[in-house]
């Protein structure tokens, strides 16, 4: 029995919790073992001393449910004129010193660079934020940065007062200066003029701001300027006459609009 499109499929493994009783991966082996290899320092070829296995993690297949890896048997050799050894080449598999296939690394790559904006988002729906954690895994730093993130943008969004607001950025610069690699992109939270922007949570007269209403103050201060930039002065008289005439004639305009809305609707 096929599956059709759009029905739900358990997961296997859900509930499990004992690394034991997960699925066992499937095994595909892989032989890269020669009996001679070019030195790739002076060109001689060398002969094959050793060989040695290698395991990769690849994707794993979506019929069975199972995780898959790769077992590579390789070769090991040894140039006698320079004395040096060397593998066989595996790069087209996986790079030096890696765990997963190369295919592997570079759609993880592609995944999180099409999602890096997830790392400095607010807020983060529920599928968003699974997103997140699905490719930052294995990534502690990155990790540390949405978290550092959520602080900084709860500080902003909650009203305190300015001496638990200090306290608060004290422990996130603390934070932050654990973190060697993070430190330079979050140079900022250690300007000195951060303290006095939070001053307006201690003060209830300064209602708090709204970043869709401000691009909206923006974008209706670029259009002003536009309109009035290349005026002289009787069109610019002409004009603000004119906007005040309709602002004045508002109030009728929108009165006839309700009529004519009642009427229609019988």
């Amino acid at each position: 029995m096929m599956t059709g499109p759009g029905e739900y499929i358990p997961d296997p493994t859900e509930g499990i919790t004992c690394v034991k009783d997960l699925p066992q991966p499937q095994i595909v082996r892989r032989r890269r073992s020669f009996k001679r290899r070019k030195c790739p320092r002076c060109g001689h070829s060398a002969v094959r001393g050793k060989t040695f296995t290698r395991t990769l993690h690849d994707w794993g297949d979506v019929a069975s449910n199972r995780p898959r890896d790769l077992v590579i048997t390789y070769s090991q050799h040894h140039c006698s004129p320079c004395g040096k050894y060397f593998n066989a080449d595996l790069s087209d598999l996986a790079i030096p010193n890696s765990h997963y296939t190369k295919k592997r690394i570079e759609s993880k790559i592609a995944d999180l660079f099409d999602h890096r904006h997830r790392l400095v988002q607010h807020p983060l729906t529920a599928a968003e934020r699974k997103t997140l954690q699905r490719i930052t895994r294995g990534q502690p730093a990155l990790r540390a940065l949405r978290q550092i993130v959520d602080e900084v943008y709860r500080l902003f969004d909650r009203r305190c007062r300015t001496d638990t607001a200090l306290a608060k950025l004290a422990r996130l610069r603390q934070r932050v200066s654990r973190f060697q690699g993070l430190r330079h992109t979050l140079n900022k939270r250690f300007s000195p003029t951060l303290e006095k922007a939070l001053t307006f949570l201690d003060d209830s007269l300064l209602p708090a701001t709204s970043n869709a209403v401000e691009r909206g103050n923006r974008r209706h201060r670029k259009m002003q300027k536009t309109v009035y930039r290349v005026r002289t002065g009787p069109h610019l008289s002409q004009r603000i006459a004119g906007d005040m005439l309709r602002d004045a004639q508002a109030q009728g305009r929108s009165q006839t609009t309700q009529t004519l809305h009642y009427a229609r609707a019988g």
